[in-house]
Formats: C-alpha cells, sequence, structure tokens
C-alpha cells in the first residue's frame, strides 16, 4: 500500500505542483528512514534497530546545531521487524524536551501491520490523548485490501470516521483498483472521493494508471500516466503524465520523468519536464543525482532546477554510516549561488538486535538479576553454554551503546565500569539471537 501511495502522490504532484514550491528546506524522512514495519536492516547476518533519531536545525549566526524533535522506538516485536510504541518529543527554546506524538502499532500473527494509533499531548492536562487511528484489512498475500482512517471525537469521546481506501487485485496479487471514500457525518454514511484504476504488463508491472475525481454523481477523468520499462534490466525508463480537458473532450501531455541506472541497478539520474504545448517540446524542470557507495546505499542526493539555461543546484542530502553501514546522520543544505549552506540534520542511534542464522528465537533465560542493580553487584543467566560467545550489552534510553562486554563466567556477570544512575536497557545475547532483554534502573 505505501508504494502505491507514494506513486499515486508522485504523479499528483508532478502535475500540479513544481518543485520549486515544495516546502523550504524540507526532510523527506522516507528516504533515510525504514517504515514501521521495517524499522530493522541486515549487516553481515545481524539484525540492527533504530532505537532513537534526533533532528536538528543549523543556526548560521553560531554555526550550531540547535535541537528540534527527537524520536525513541520504545518497544519492538520479538525479531526486531516491527516497531510497537514510538514516542516523538520537541524542542522547546527554553532548553526542555516536551512530549509531542506517541504512537502505537498493531500487527497481526503474519506481521501485517492492522492497527496504527496516535495520540497527541495535552500540555494543559499533561496527559496523552488520542487523535488518529488506522485500521488495515490485508488478504491472505497480506495486501491491504480495506484502509479505515478515523479520528478522536472529544465530544462523543470515541472514534469518528474520516475516511477511508478500498483496494482490489487481481489473481497475482496486481493491484487494480484504489477507491478512497470520505464519511459524510450528517448522512452518517460513506461519499465517494476518488479512485485510481491500474494496468500491468504481462510481467506484473504497473503499465498505466487512471485517476478520477467523484464529482456530478459519476467518476471524471483528471489525469493518467503510461511507465515504459527497460527490456534487458526491467527497470523503469520513463514515466509520461496527461492531463484530462473536459472541455475538449481529450487528453493533452502533462508532464514526464527520465530515469537512468548504474551497472547494479541503482538509480542515477531523474530528470523531470513539463510539456509545452505552443512549442511542442519537453521542458526541463528538476534532476535529481545520486551518488552510492560500494553497499549501494546513496551517499549523496543533489536536487537540481532548470534555469532556463542550465541546471543550478537546489538541496543536497549527504548519507554517513557507521561501521556496519548503517545510516548514522543525513544532512540536508542548500544552495545559495556559491555554495552548500547547512539547513537541517538527523542523527539515528541503531544497536544490535539480534542474528539471522536464528531459525526460531533463542530461548530466553531468567537471568538473576536485581532492578535496581548497583554497579559491580555480580548475577548469574544459569543455563548459558561456555564457549558461545554470548555477550552482556547496556543501552541508555537515546539507543546508544554505554558498556558492552564478552560473558565469560554465567554465574558471574557484573556491570564493572561507572554509569549515571538511570534507566538503561540490558541485553544478553549470543549466536542464536536474544537470550535475555530488561529495562533496569542501574545506580552508582
Amino acid at each position: 500500500m505505501n508504494r502505491i501511495f507514494s506513486f499515486f502522490l508522485l504523479l499528483f504532484f508532478s502535475i500540479n505542483l513544481p518543485a520549486q514550491q515544495r516546502p523550504w528546506g524540507g526532510i523527506d524522512l522516507n528516504d533515510f528512514y525504514k517504515t514501521k514495519k521495517k524499522e530493522l536492516t541486515e549487516r553481515s547476518g545481524d539484525f540492527y534497530v533504530v532505537d532513537s533519531l534526533y533532528c536538528f536545525l543549523f543556526d548560521g549566526a553560531s554555526q550550531m546545531d540547535v535541537p528540534t524533535t527527537r524520536q525513541y522506538n520504545l518497544e519492538f516485536s520479538d525479531d526486531g521487524g516491527e516497531v510497537l510504541e514510538s514516542l516523538t518529543q520537541e524542542y522547546l527554546p527554553e532548553g526542555n524536551w516536551r512530549n509531542s506524538q506517541h504512537e502505537f502499532f498493531i500487527y497481526d500473527s503474519e506481521g501485517n501491520l492492522v492497527e496504527q494509533t496516535k495520540q497527541l499531548w495535552d500540555t494543559l492536562s499533561g496527559a496523552w490523548v488520542n487523535d488518529l487511528r488506522t485500521s488495515n484489512t490485508p488478504n491472505a498475500n497480506g495486501d491491504f485490501t480495506d484502509v479505515l482512517n478515523q479520528k478522536w471525537d472529544v465530544a462523543a469521546n470515541g472514534w469518528q470516521n474520516l475516511d477511508r481506501l478500498i483496494l482490489e487485485y487481481d489473481q497475482n496479487g496486481n493491484i487494480q483498483l484504489l477507491e478512497q471514500e470520505v464519511w459524510d457525518t450528517m448522512a452518517a454514511g460513506w461519499g465517494k472521493s476518488f479512485r485510481i484504476l491500474y494496468a500491468q504488463t504481462p510481467e506484473g508491472q504497473i503499465a498505466s494508471t487512471l485517476f478520477q475525481l467523484w464529482q456530478n454523481a459519476g467518476y471524471q477523468n483528471i489525469s493518467r500516466t503510461f511507465l515504459t520499462y527497460d527490456d534487458a534490466t526491467d527497470l523503469e525508463t520513463e514515466q509520461v503524465a496527461e492531463v484530462w480537458n473536459n472541455a475538449e473532450m481529450q487528453w493533452f501531455k502533462s508532464s514526464r520523468s527520465l530515469k537512468d541506472y548504474d551497472s547494479s541497478g541503482n538509480l542515477t539520474s531523474e530528470t523531470t519536464q513539463l510539456w509545452n504545448a505552443p512549442d511542442t517540446a519537453w521542458l526541463n524542470q528538476n534532476l535529481f543525482l545520486r551518488n552510492y557507495n560500494a553497499d549501494g546505499e546513496v551517499t549523496i542526493k543533489t536536487d537540481l532546477v532548470w534555469n532556463g539555461d542550465q541546471w543550478r543546484n537546489f538541496f543536497q542530502t549527504e548519507n554517513s554510516f557507521d561501521q556496519n553501514g548503517n545510516i548514522d546522520r543525513f544532512q540536508v543544505s542548500q544552495w545559495d549561488g556559491d555554495s552548500w549552506q547547512q539547513l537541517n540534520s538527523c542523527d539515528f542511534y541503531w544497536r544490535f538486535h539480534h542474528v539471522v542464522e536464528a531459525v526460531e528465537k533463542a530461548n530466553e533465560l531468567d537471568c538473576k538479576m536485581p532492578n535496581p542493580y548497583k554497579i559491580g553487584t555480580p548475577f548469574s543467566c544459569p543455563g548459558l553454554l561456555s564457549g558461545q560467545a554470548e555477550r552482556l550489552s547496556v543501552f541508555d534510553l537515546s539507543g546508544k551503546m554505554v558498556y558492552t562486554k564478552e560473558i565469560e563466567n554465567q554465574n558471574f556477570i557484573n556491570i564493572a565500569e561507572p554509569l549515571p544512575t538511570g534507566l538503561y536497557i540490558l541485553i544478553v545475547s549470543g549466536k542464536e539471537g536474544l537470550i535475555f532483554k530488561r529495562k533496569t534502573v542501574i545506580v552508582e
């Protein structure tokens, strides 16, 4: 479903909004942050999850990063594949963090996201209040067939329908229809809003789409797209959009995007153009360039705009990665005519979750650890096998690993180095995955 929405939004904005009108210095986390169902990466047989994300606005006067928001992923599923709870906070001018958003995610036994609830912080009552809820209905293939969005009604003390999506697929699982309906409070029923019709190639790729709005008791054409693929690689090379002229009852060219790839199939450039009907020619609009490292990760993404004679720098995003290949920072800059000026950035804090070689989750042991735990106090984990390279790791609530050591004696495990008093996450892991995990107060 996310892929379908991304495709629709790309089509809609390519027709209606020139890139120059996008939010100044906006950060698109979708380019860097995993979806809620995939808050993990696999590196050399290991799983790492994002424990927290800190974002900053660059202050040109002081030449310093000023905090803006931070997000904690508070709880993951046992296999690390899903985030179950997250917390977002905003930084206040007086230097304090204030709660902003609280989200909960529920998955079915197949790992499909079936419910997502968002709460907002009420500063007056000092408590969380319900805001939005999305309920998804997956089919046997895990594709969503119904997506219901609701908003919390304070007066009624319950959830009020907003809109819903109805999706249909063919026997091969290819999307055929996406239809949106909105809730009419007065009529207490659903009313049609828009739909997208899809056609596929024999290989199952999207060949064309048709976007229609519900108007005057019927669906009216708005826009359509046609996609072209390389015969050898099956990679998309061109997407052409047309808009419907109701007065003349015919389609007219609107925009197109052209894509190029390197030998590894990585998208290296994408050019967007608008159709100039009087001159019957395509006019350049935007150029997106991407550089990759040896692992196929985007290291630099540069957005350029056409000024009538040549391409001009606009925005640039630089990504850096840690020793495990996980992104640890991205930074967005804007071209001021002479050089790149930093705008904003985000730092990622990862932690090791488990190894992927384990067919099943390792049997968790009941480590005999006191809570609160005093630095230096020995505890035991009966059942640990010697010579298996188990490791004790301690993380603070920002996701930063503050202590780690290999376990040499299962009956005498301790944290030998001093840590500031506070709440920490302790993990014992081995080659078969997570063995023990607990949130514990550590005191000096």
